[in-house]
């Protein structure tokens, strides 16, 4: 369903009879979906403890600043025009799960930083990730060298 308003309701955000707004600023759009509601399995909860290992990874400060630059030259691709990145964390995630299915040895519940050291993972920066094809190629990358 397309919303289209005669005097633009700048930002309108929230939930109303099961249907949730969002007004994205970034690609001046509003998004109405149905709330979700799905049932617990146990895809649910493996998903959920991969997710949580990931978060007690903590990426160093000059990793997290290479991903921010690295999501507004991802962002200005044309592909992305439609469909942009909104934080850094969104590439991580993507760049870690895509090393999941890419290396068959690798399991996100239990990786930890001295894994990532140790076998040397195309994870530790962000031109790594770029150059074994984990993350797309954008102008500039081969400066996004600080280690996780």
């Amino acid at each position: 369903m397309k919303v289209n308003f005669r005097n633009m309701i700048n930002g309108y955000t929230g939930r109303a009879d099961d249907v949730i707004y969002v007004y994205d600023r970034q690609t001046n759009r509003y998004y109405v979906r149905n709330y979700p509601f799905w049932k617990v399995q146990s895809f649910n909860l493996t998903f959920a403890a991969k997710m949580k290992n990931l978060r007690r990874l903590h990426p160093s400060l000059p990793y997290r600043e290479d991903m921010q630059m690295y999501v507004g030259l991802y962002n200005s691709l044309s592909i992305n025009r439609y469909n942009p990145v909104k934080a850094w964390n969104n590439i991580f995630m993507k760049l870690m799960f895509n090393m999941a299915k890419t290396l068959p040895g690798i399991d996100l519940a239990t990786l930890t930083r001295q894994q990532i050291y140790d076998e040397n993972l195309p994870c530790i920066s962000v031109k790594a990730a770029v150059e074994a094809g984990l993350l797309p190629v954008v102008r500039g990358y081969d400066r996004f060298d600080h280690q996780i």
